[in-house]
């Protein structure tokens, strides 16, 4: 018998028979560590994980301990765990992910070199927390929780210096802390990936929380506890972040609580009652609760009383009772869900509030299998005290196990392969499916239990030593002979790379991790994608000179690889897709990482126009920095501000009595704001000289396009590309003359309109003539009615001339469908810029016509028509929008869309019928644009009625989707709309509105300033200057400024739609100040090169017409997006195959056109057509047609 110090013996009671596990433990060098405490910890539970045996090693270093028999893992994220830990040294531990070694096994753990993680504990105002205690969540990599026996030495508290150091673990496995200090409360960290080296932890402002439950009939809720949570929304693509957490205290006697620390951030309450059935009242959570900073925050939770909900579950054949199912559910206007447990009788009960609810089977014992087809259907909770039973379920007993051998290719038995089973099953149009695992025995057979009876089985086997099924081997539940399964060496293939700063110099030490996906053969879609992860988890990291290479993975055709790498300093990079070739090894293109901008405190001054100091001025870092940050200018007008990011950043400033303004800071020195004050006349800035001519934009035009003319051309026509004919005829016009007198162009009436557009920049008189060639009258007044769009944007004073022609072209065709479109398009046109007296004449005419035409014109044929015809006989143009097509039609998104275009159209001459038709509007399947609707039925009331135009955008949010509210930037966008449509009529008025719409803008940007919110408000600001300086020409810096004050958090890397609104907002501002245009872009501009490398990006160089990036990137500046496309990877220019013998635009191609089609527009046209969409009219510029924007 070991000594008794060896062997646990007392404390932890073992049940049923135990064998021993023993060991020994030595240090770094190899030596025999006496006095280690080994731990032996079991699987882990929601409360951590319990410890099986635990005891102490002799001189040798040796330990034997008396654990479970029948103890084992459950795989690399849910194994049992053997610590060894002594004072000085660093944890050991041995994971267990299956079997535990036998009785006559011996353990050997290695404690790690000394040396451990240093830590760095910052306040918000970026000085070091002293007093700090951390404490060390799961290590990585695997989220190992470590014994509570051992949890002493994965805590530390900060000196003076907010600096402690952890010497039991090394930085990589650090991955997640929490800190908890004084007036901040507790917060949790997570470091994806846990990189070597010290750890800085920044905390987020924090504030108090009070809050109270109120019971409907007064009486609160008795033995209740609290708890509470905050989180951020700048994570990885705009996922949410573990801002704060509390500990759970006691409901007060009147229901109230109390935290005098939680960290700002979205708040979420959780709440547990005493054991046993749900309370007759539940919380009703209020929507959108935040903890904001610099206040004592208060909620208030309504407790109402609940329905209930039961059911039963039973087998299916005996109609015997199922105990131990735990049912899920999702309760309405709960992200989160509860749970109940079948009792010995099978039944189960909840309550819950009134609405749309839905419930699911979780966890089954082993001695039954899921049911496909239960609780697959919503159901609606009545109002208390109603009561709702469940439609009974039966689950299947599981089915006797699938017997079987394990062999190698020579037949010969494989003891302790990995076997795993996975079966589906469809019943009633739905399907189960489940996942069970064996492993073969001395003999090689294995037997797989807790399959569905009657299920497709797919069976695969692994062996350690690189030994694999080829392909998994099909199966039947219940069949009567063994299955065999073959191992074979598996065919594999290392990825190998580099990790390089952007000099070249090697990263050591750099984190790397991988995901594989395969193609399917034809069509070249993608399938099998999946993360790699290895022995020690999914992160591998680089050596000295910065290479990484993985173990094998098993090779497949068409495999890809592609890698995502980060560094300490460093951003973290996601490389190109690379295939992997026919080598062992498959060698990806260096990640090459850009430094992390850091973040800096800027000091400065902010003085008036004549060089005197404001005192108490507010300076304001929006957007440039983690985390939005201001300070308060001294009596010398000083400041110092921190949190603002390195390299350029833009600073805004504000002080009562002054202007709104700022500067561009740069990498060093202090900086200097100067405020105007109100009172003081300002000169306007005017627009930006655009930074080429328009001649050397053609010319650059050119150069993109015409090298992929030809192959482009060679191309099938693909929705949403432009076509080549039609690029080329705008930039070089007289080629695309010759060619159409040579009759090579496929769409010369197409391509006949874009040659006069591109004459009508350089003589406006001469270029309609250029349509006479055409001898459709059809085709000539289309481009009539192209020309008039151009024209509201470059010659406005031809514009009405235009339609006027083009009318005249309509009246000449015989065809009615033909004229009654154009009259349409004319008349729809005239109607958004308010001239009903000329677009009614245009009406009228056009109605005649169609009561003249043939009985079988339908709506669909004349839609355009149908819908203005609404401005002058809404009667008439309902009954005729109803018979869109032969037999009317049923879709109920059809009629709601015909409503809400008939109501646009009325808006102009009859607000209160228009009103009428908005408040009918709802969301409904296949008809999702009422709010964008809305907003332009408002537009267009508001010149004859501004109370009903109101009225309208009260309606925002009962048409927003079910269960969701209007975005608060929606409504403010809505007043900017009415202020545009009055400008002419009520300027005085038409102020007020704007400067009600910015107050209410930069409101709802300042309610969340950790995301954007829809529409962005800083780029809709910045869309609203060419409105301000219409009509309140100084104050455009002003409003410039104050757009860049409303940015949301910047945390890099940019994520793909980061990338995509700040493109837009620098486009938008370059129209006067490309300076701090190009400060906005900077750090998307170092992002674009990244992304161009990769297919998915949320659609970011998917080319798609509307609000397309690449169309941004022209607009903002041609000479940026010729440079990327000169960047792009060799993957972006292969032209793919779609499966049916079509090729498919490369990326290159579709960038190529893009910009082509682009800088065939002169610039302000570029600037509307770079972010259009056909969903709400946006401020035109003089008497154009409205530009788009979304809603």
């Amino acid at each position: 018998m070991p000594p008794l110090s060896l062997t646990l013996l007392l404390a932890i009671a073992i049940d049923g028979p135990t064998i021993s596990l023993a060991g020994r433990v030595v240090d770094s060098a190899g030596t025999p560590a006496a006095g280690a405490a080994v731990v032996l910890a079991g699987l882990p539970t929601s409360d951590g994980v319990p410890t099986v045996a635990r005891g102490t090693t002799d001189a040798d270093g040796r330990f034997s301990l008396e654990r479970p028999a029948g103890l084992a893992g459950e795989g690399a994220w849910r194994a049992v765990r053997l610590w060894a830990s002594r004072p000085g040294d660093r944890l050991a531990s041995v994971a267990f992910p299956g079997a535990l070694p036998g009785a006559g096994a011996a353990v050997r753990l290695a404690l790690p070199p000394r040396g451990g993680t240093e830590l760095l504990v910052e306040g918000p105002d970026g000085r070091p927390v002293a007093g700090a205690r951390v404490r060390v969540g799961a290590l990585a990599p695997h989220a190992a929780a470590v014994p509570k026996e051992l949890a002493s030495r994965l805590e530390a508290t900060t000196g003076a210096d907010g600096r402690a150091t952890l010497d039991a673990v090394s930085g990589e496995q650090v991955g997640h802390v929490e800190v908890e200090a004084e007036g901040l409360g507790i917060q949790p960290r997570f470091f994806d990936p846990p990189l070597a080296g010290p750890k800085r932890i920044e905390l987020l402002p924090a504030a108090a929380l009070e809050g109270r439950f109120v019971a409907e009939g007064g009486r609160p809720p008795r033995g209740w506890t609290v708890s509470a949570t905050t989180a951020t929304n700048d994570g990885p693509m705009g996922s949410s972040r573990p801002a704060g957490r509390t500990v759970s205290v006691p409901l007060a006697e009147d229901g109230s609580f109390r935290f005098p620390a939680i960290a700002a951030g979205m708040l979420d309450l959780w709440v547990v009652w005493p054991e046993g059935p749900d309370p007759e009242a539940l919380p009703a959570w209020p929507q959108g609760m935040r903890v904001q900073e610099g206040r004592v925050n208060r909620v208030e939770i309504p407790v109402r009383p609940a329905a209930t909900i039961t059911g039963v579950i039973r087998e299916r054949g005996t109609g015997a009772p199922v105990p131990g199912v735990r049912i899920y559910l999702f309760r309405p206007g709960e992200s989160s869900g509860a749970n109940a447990t079948t009792d010995a009788q099978g039944r189960f009960a909840y309550r819950s509030l009134p609405g749309r609810a839905r419930a699911g089977i979780g966890d089954v014992p082993p001695t039954h299998v899921p049911a496909p087809a239960a609780f697959r259907d919503d159901f609606q909770v009545p109002p208390p005290p109603g009561r709702v039973e469940l439609p009974p379920v039966e689950l299947a007993r599981a089915a006797p196990p699938l017997r079987g051998f394990v062999r190698d290719a020579a037949g010969a038995a494989v003891a302790g392969a990995d076997v795993e089973a996975t079966w589906t099953l469809l019943e009633q149009g739905a399907m189960a499916s489940g996942a069970v695992h064996a492993r073969s025995d001395a003999a090689g057979r294995f037997a797989a239990g807790g399959l569905a009876p009657g299920a497709t089985v797919a069976l695969t086997a692994r062996k350690e030593e690189g030994l694999a099924t080829r392909v998994p081997v099909a199966a039947r539940e219940g069949q009567d002979q063994p299955v065999t399964l073959t191992l074979e060496p598996r065919q594999v293939v290392a990825i190998a790379g580099r990790v390089v700063a952007q000099d070249g110099t090697p990263l050591a030490g750099a984190a790397v991790r991988l995901q594989t996906r395969t193609r399917r053969p034809g069509d070249g879609s993608v399938q099998d994608w999946r993360p790699l992860s290895f022995q020690d988890g999914p992160w591998i990291y680089t050596g000295a000179d910065g290479s990484f290479r993985t173990p094998g993975e098993p090779r497949a055709e068409g495999v890809e690889f592609q890698a995502e790498a980060a560094a300490d300093g460093y951003l973290l990079f996601q490389g190109p897709w690379t295939a992997a070739g026919p080598a062992d090894v498959a060698r990806l293109p260096d990640l090459v990482l850009r430094r992390e901008s850091g973040e800096r405190a800027v000091a400065g001054r902010v003085i008036d126009a004549a060089g005197r100091p404001i005192a108490g001025a507010k300076v304001l870092q929006r957007g440039d920095g983690p985390r939005p940050t201001e300070s308060t200018t001294d009596a010398d007008g000083r400041f110092r501000l921190p949190g603002v990011a390195g390299g350029r950043a833009l600073l805004a400033a504000e002080a009562p009595g002054f202007r709104t303004g700022g500067t561009i800071a740069g990498p060093e020195g202090p900086v200097e704001i100067r405020l105007a004050r109100a009172d003081e006349p300002v000169r306007p800035p005017g627009r930006a000289p655009e930074p080429l001519t328009r001649a050397a934009e053609r010319e650059l035009g050119r150069a993109l396009f015409m090298p992929k003319f030809d192959e482009a051309r060679a191309l099938p026509e693909v929705a949403g590309l432009p076509s080549p004919d039609a690029i080329l005829a705008r930039l070089d016009p007289d080629r695309a003359v010759a060619m159409l007198e040579e009759r090579v162009l496929r769409q010369p009436a197409e391509s006949l309109i874009q040659v006069a557009l591109a004459r009508f920049e350089d003589d406006p008189a001469a270029a309609p003539a250029t349509l006479d060639a055409d001898r459709s009258g059809t085709a000539r007044a289309r481009g009539l009615i192209a020309l008039a769009d151009l024209a509201a944007t470059i010659a406005p004073d031809r514009r009405a001339g235009l339609l006027d022609r083009a009318v005249a072209e309509a009246r000449r065709l015989e065809d009615p469908e033909a004229k009654l479109v154009l009259m349409g398009e004319v008349a729809d046109r005239l109607l958004e810029s308010f001239e009903l007296d000329r677009a009614a004449p245009i009406l009228r005419e056009g109605r005649q016509v169609l009561k003249d035409a043939k009985p079988g014109l339908f709506a669909y044929q004349v839609a355009p028509f149908g819908e203005a015809m609404a401005a002058i006989d809404l009667p008439a143009a309902e009954a005729f929008l109803a018979r869109r097509a032969p037999g009317g039609s049923d879709d109920e998104g059809v009629r709601m869309r015909d409503r809400g275009a008939m109501a646009i159209r009325a808006a102009v001459s009859d607000p209160a019928a228009a009103g009428r038709l908005a408040r009918e509007l709802r969301h409904v399947p296949n008809f999702s644009e009422s709010q964008a609707v809305l907003l332009r039925v408002a537009r267009n009331m508001a010149r004859r009625d501004l109370p009903g135009a109101r009225a309208v955008l009260d309606l925002l949010d009962g048409a927003a989707t079910p269960g969701a509210t209007a975005s608060g930037s929606l409504r403010p966008y809505g007043l900017a709309l009415l202020a545009d449509a009055r400008a002419a009529i009520d300027p005085d008025g038409a102020r007020g509105l704007l400067d009600e719409a910015f107050a209410g803008l930069r409101a709802a940007a300042e309610a969340d300033l950790t995301r954007p919110t829809y529409p962005p408000v800083p780029s809709v600001m910045a869309g609203l200057l060419p409105l301000v300086e219409r009509l309140q020409p100084d104050r455009v810096a002003e409003r410039l400024w104050l757009a860049l004050a409303c940015r949301p958090t910047r945390i890099e890397p940019l994520e793909a739609s980061r990338v995509s609104t700040t493109l837009d907002l620098a486009m938008l501002l370059s129209r006067y100040d490309r300076q701090v245009a190009a400060a906005v872009y900077e750090p998307a501009g170092a992002r674009l090169p990244e992304l161009a490398g990769q297919e998915y990006v949320g659609g970011l160089f998917n080319y798609g017409g509307s609000g397309d990036p690449l169309k941004v990137l022209a607009a903002y500046d041609p000479r940026a997006l010729a440079a990327l496309i000169e960047r792009l990877p060799e993957s972006a220019r292969v032209t793919g195959d779609n499966g049916q013998g079509w090729a498919t635009p490369s990326l290159e191609i579709q960038a190529r056109l893009a910009g082509a089609q682009m800088l065939g527009l002169p610039p302000e046209a570029r600037r509307q057509a770079a972010l259009e969409t056909p969903l709400t009219t946006w401020p035109a510029e003089g008497n154009g047609r409205p530009r788009r924007w979304w809603p």
